[in-house]
């Protein structure tokens, strides 16, 4: 399916921002959010999107990393 969760420890109060990029780079969704100090849970819904690899690049103020998705 496309539809994936996310789950977001946070130590503090903040924002999020979400991006997915095709394998070749474009920037195809992307989404900002707020962070609530604890546990947060993020829908990310990829099924309009064909088939392949994709990178989720999620980033807040202090970090930032990036997901490989297989869809």
């Amino acid at each position: 399916t496309g539809n994936y969760s996310l789950i977001v420890n946070s130590s503090d109060i903040s924002n999020v921002e979400f991006a997915v990029y095709s394998i070749t780079g474009k920037m195809i969704w992307n989404k900002q959010e707020a962070l609530i100090t604890g546990k947060n849970i993020f829908n990310i819904d990829l099924n309009n999107f064909d088939s392949g690899i994709y990178l989720l690049k999620i980033q807040t103020e202090k970090n930032k990393a990036v997901l490989k998705i297989i869809k």
